[in-house]
């Protein structure tokens, strides 16, 4: 539901020339709006939403009210198509870049998790993450590049890692935080943002 009530999605592999006519005009005058998806934008919000694996529901819904606009700005099928790949295509590295710090830092946790030692030098991790297939999909689609400073950011934000020292270079040694406790700290988040619900 929106502000202008029901919105529904039309999931084509091409949209024809009389469809685009009549979803436009319907949109513009009805109180039911009409999303229309075609297949290169579906195959992109899928992949964004596998790579950016906390996205919120309401990026999806932001994806929606920019293709509307695009409905609304342009008069045939094919500009439509051409603004709709720009818009999501640009939709998808803001997502990416949103996410950025979950992701980084879950990678990060299993590359010194799987290095079986700890403490892990921060070049070390930065090593496994540059050969990882996931981050290098990740940063490509985000038209960025990975930088050691993202991946200690990361860790300390999402609290997934802790320095416990640093080498003579000034080189950061990371050790994971313990399973048990990420939970633990997870579950209280969980609770104090179900109270502040509960208290609105």
């Amino acid at each position: 539901m929106g502000a202008r009530g029901l919105t529904i999605v039309l999931i084509t592999t091409t949209m024809h020339e009389d469809t685009y006519g009549a979803i436009k005009p319907h949109n513009e005058s009805g109180d039911l709006r009409i999303v229309p998806l075609e297949l290169d934008s579906l195959c992109t919000a899928l992949e964004t939403a596998r790579l950016a694996f906390t996205i919120r529901h309401l990026e999806v819904r932001r994806l929606f009210s920019i293709l509307l606009d695009c409905v609304s700005r342009e008069d045939s099928p094919d500009s439509f198509r051409a603004s709709a790949c720009r818009a999501t295509r640009e939709w998808q590295r803001g997502v990416l870049e949103l996410e950025k710090t979950a992701v980084v830092a879950v990678r990060s946790y299993r590359a010194m998790i799987t290095e079986g030692r700890t403490p892990v030098g921060l070049s070390d991790i930065f090593t496994r993450l540059t050969r990882d297939p996931v981050i290098k999909w990740y940063f490509g689609r985000a038209d960025c590049d990975l930088a050691p400073k993202d991946i200690s950011h990361s860790l300390l934000q999402e609290s997934l890692g802790a320095v416990v020292g640093k080498l003579f270079d000034g080189e950061e040694l990371f050790c994971p935080v313990p399973l048990i406790e990420f939970k633990s700290r997870c579950k209280r988040r969980l609770q104090a943002v179900e109270k502040a619900h509960e208290a609105s």
